[in-house]
């Protein structure tokens, strides 16, 4: 046996493996395995004689393949020469039968139908393609080159290993002219894997949706899922989901619509339920911001406008973290562009949801609260009414607007600034959000609600954890064993003590060890 493990080992470093790259990722190399084996042949008028052995394979294996995704392996063998008087006794030897036994799970079928190559219960066969050939004092063992294609059915581990049998095959062996069929068997003495491949998820949804929109926008969402037109799609907004699944088309598609909310950074995903309720196809996802737009001035408005929020000017891609319950400062500030100009009313205007502190509003001249949302209550007559109410675009309930209880006349340039308090809102939902500056000014009675970004806030908050998929499991099976077989009898004397000699089986162990040794290299290179 030694010598027969050195000429397999120097042989195996000239093994050819052509991998399919267009299946397969590359290969990596691992390390050296040693695997024991015990063989065991069943011949007429000896019974049974056994052998153990030991075989040392080295493992290359594509690092992950992809679900769905067919990937195959050839394997070219160089030939191995048992050499042994005993084999000089015997006219002939050749393998009648032979099967090749794997375990590669549950989760992996079979590519399409292929000669000699079946899968069942987790355990891949390979028949008859090893041969055995009597030249004088050596037996010659080749193999066919072996082309397994298989297909891993859902994401996770594809481990192949050597079954508890891992060889079967019946030795036809003539001594003069009777022939005598002995049953050969090898079985692993330990468990230890082969090679274990990782297969990726299938190709999951695809989602179409816009980059960018402003809040409170309705957007056309479409979720593609590969390879299928049947199933539904449930969407989720932030991990929350939106309405009810959506069923897949006949091209593939699920639709929907959704409803964005505040400004900020929208995640829509799409996960794919088929008709036994599991998901089998990773989600699809897309980003969509979710921005203000940047304030765009009124026809006939010549002003500046900027703001600060707790003392810091903001914008809308660097907001102010702001925790709901909180209360802020806001300032908005308007700079005329002439040297005279007419001011009448100038407030702030908060985000829908967010609350004025009472009596906490000014401007930076003396002032008086007149407006309290679009009612106008001035302390007296003199006052001139913005009349809100007729504007398309009207504040909500709580802005606040301050009229100076001096000249409505602005000289010198000079910067006209509102501040008041405002409170955050325990419920506000996550987003960014921004103040406005409401201006009520010019001989034109010009009007106007200006977003100001610098007053930018945004409402943090830990998004719902998304459920997980659900992955179907891969069936129970038992473990498939070797069916028995009918023990070949002979009453034939003149090679009687031949057969009986354990010498003689010895050699034929020899044969069947060398036959694992080319079973545990098809593992290797697996």
């Amino acid at each position: 046996m030694k010598s027969l493990n050195r000429r397999f080992i120097a042989g195996a470093t000239a093994t050819a493996v052509a991998l399919s790259t267009s299946a397969i990722p590359h290969a990596h190399a691992a390390d050296t395995i040693s695997t024991g084996v015990d063989c065991s042949i069943t011949a007429p008028f000896v019974g049974t004689t056994t052998r153990s052995s030991t075989f040392d394979a080295h493992i290359d294996v594509p690092k992950t393949v992809q679900a769905g995704v067919g990937f195959e392996a050839s394997v070219h063998l160089n030939n191995i020469s048992v050499q042994s008087e005993q084999l000089s006794k015997i006219s002939g030897a050749s393998l009648k039968t032979s099967t090749i036994r794997i375990k590669v799970g549950n989760n992996v079928q079979l590519d399409g139908s292929q000669s000699g190559v079946s899968l069942s219960k987790g355990v891949l066969s390979i028949k008859n393609k090893l041969k055995a050939k009597l030249n004088g004092t050596s037996l010659d063992i080749t193999a066919e080159p072996i082309t397994v294609r298989l297909k891993a059915t859902t994401e996770g581990d594809i481990t192949f290993a050597p079954d508890s049998t891992v060889l079967v095959t019946d030795i036809d062996v003539q001594t003069g002219i009777i022939p005598v069929t002995a049953i050969a068997s090898c079985a692993t003495t330990n468990a230890k894997p082969y090679a274990t491949i990782k297969a990726t998820p299938q190709e999951g949804l695809k989602v179409t949706a816009p980059t960018e929109t402003t809040p409170q926008s309705i957007i056309d969402v479409t979720a593609t899922a590969p390879n299928t037109t049947t199933g539904n799609v449930q969407f989720y907004l932030n991990n929350a989901p939106v309405g009810h699944p959506v069923a897949v088309t006949a091209t593939g598609t699920a639709a929907t619509k959704i409803t964005l909310g505040a400004a900020g950074s929208a995640i829509i995903t799409a996960r794919y339920t088929d008709s036994e309720g599991y998901n089998p196809l990773p989600d699809g996802t897309a980003t969509v911001a979710v921005g203000t737009q940047a304030p765009t001035l009124k026809e006939g408005d010549e002003d500046t406008y900027t703001g600060t929020i707790n003392g810091q000017a903001t914008s809308i891609d660097e907001p102010l973290k702001v925790t709901p319950g909180e209360t802020v400062t806001v300032t908005t500030t308007m700079t005329p562009s002439s040297a005279s100009v007419q001011v009448y009313e100038l407030g702030i205007n908060p985000p829908a949801g967010v609350t004025y502190v009472e009596d906490s509003g000014s401007r930076n001249f003396k002032s008086v609260l007149t407006t309290t949302g679009t009612g106008f209550n001035p302390p007296n007559s003199t006052y001139y009414d913005p009349h809100w109410k007729k504007e398309a675009t009207m504040p909500n309930d709580q802005y606040r607007g301050f009229h100076t209880t001096s000249t409505y006349s602005v000289f010198g340039y000079a910067p006209q600034t509102v501040t008041a308090q405002y409170q955050i809102p325990k419920d506000l939902a996550p987003g960014r959000y921004m103040f406005q500056m409401g201006v009520y000014k010019y001989s034109t009675e010009f009007k106007d609600l200006v977003s100001i970004p610098e007053t930018s806030f945004e409402i943090a908050a830990d998004l719902p954890t998304l459920p997980n998929r659900k992955i179907k499991p891969a069936p129970h099976n038992e473990e498939q064993t070797t069916e028995s077989e009918d023990t070949p009898t002979n009453s034939g004397s003149s090679f009687g003590s031949l057969l009986r000699s354990p010498s003689f089986w010895s050699t034929i162990l020899d044969v069947v060890a060398g036959i694992v040794t080319l079973v545990l290299n098809f593992l290797a290179r697996r």
